[in-house]
């Protein structure tokens, strides 16, 4: 006799649920180019249980506004989620993002000269 299939997991609550909303929504509003909205909806999704996938799109939301810093941050944070030696989904065209994202971030060098110097 073969095993009965598995039972389907059991729907999402709380936390979690609300999560995913948030992240579904985020999604929606990615996939219609609707960026600002879209950061909004998965920064709440972010706030409340963290994910790969909230990390990335809210990396490519930010980049697409023009927040470069805000983008580099959630890309490197996607990254962070991933244990040392496992492969990472997507890595190479996260890098490349990261590589372009970071050649249009401004630099700027101080130098603090001591009064009596002057």
């Amino acid at each position: 006799a073969s095993a009965p299939p598995p039972a389907p997991p059991a729907p999402l609550s709380g936390p979690e649920a609300e999560a995913r909303a948030h992240f579904e929504r985020g999604l929606a509003l990615v996939n219609q180019a609707r960026w600002a909205d879209a950061a909004v909806e998965l920064e709440a999704a972010r706030a409340i249980h963290a994910v790969p996938a909230i990390h990335f799109n809210l990396g490519v939301a930010y980049r697409a506004l023009g927040r470069n810093l805000r983008s580099i941050e959630a890309f490197r944070a996607y990254l962070a989620m991933f244990p040392a030696g496992t492969e990472v989904p997507r890595a190479s065209e996260v890098q490349t993002f990261l590589t372009e994202l970071t050649r249009l971030l401004g630099h700027l060098q101080f130098e603090f000269i001591p009064q009596q110097q002057r």
